[in-house]
């Protein structure tokens, strides 16, 4: 059995149709890799909630720090919150816990101390 690898991406920006299907067949090798998504992977709620979870799907574990393209809003956005509370409730309703995404051990913001 090969070792679990920790590996890290960023700046996936899946609003770009060949940015969406290099994550869609994204495959982790072993299947108990990690995965660090270190922010930017899209602008639209819509989009960082697809990109997280199609990851999350694939992978052992994600771990999503947000990025300047989570934190800012775009006028087409339907979510109008910026910065933490953005990251706080632009999830789906089964992701929901307090402040955090299920299945995620731990969402740092790039404000947050990590113990």
């Amino acid at each position: 059995m090969a070792p679990a690898n920790l590996l890290g991406i960023s700046d996936l920006h899946v609003s770009h149709p060949e940015n969406r299907k290099i994550v869609a067949n994204l495959r982790p090798t072993p299947d108990d890799d990690w995965l660090l998504v270190a922010g930017d992977a899209g602008e639209l709620i819509e989009d960082i909630e697809w990109a997280l979870s199609t990851l999350r799907d694939h992978f052992a574990k994600v771990v999503w720090a947000p990025g300047n393209h989570e934190l800012w809003t775009p006028r087409e956005d339907p979510v109008h919150l910026r910065g933490e509370e953005r990251c706080r409730v632009g999830h789906p309703r089964e992701w929901r816990r307090p402040g955090h995404l299920r299945d995620v051990p731990r969402r740092v913001l790039p404000e947050t101390r990590t113990p």
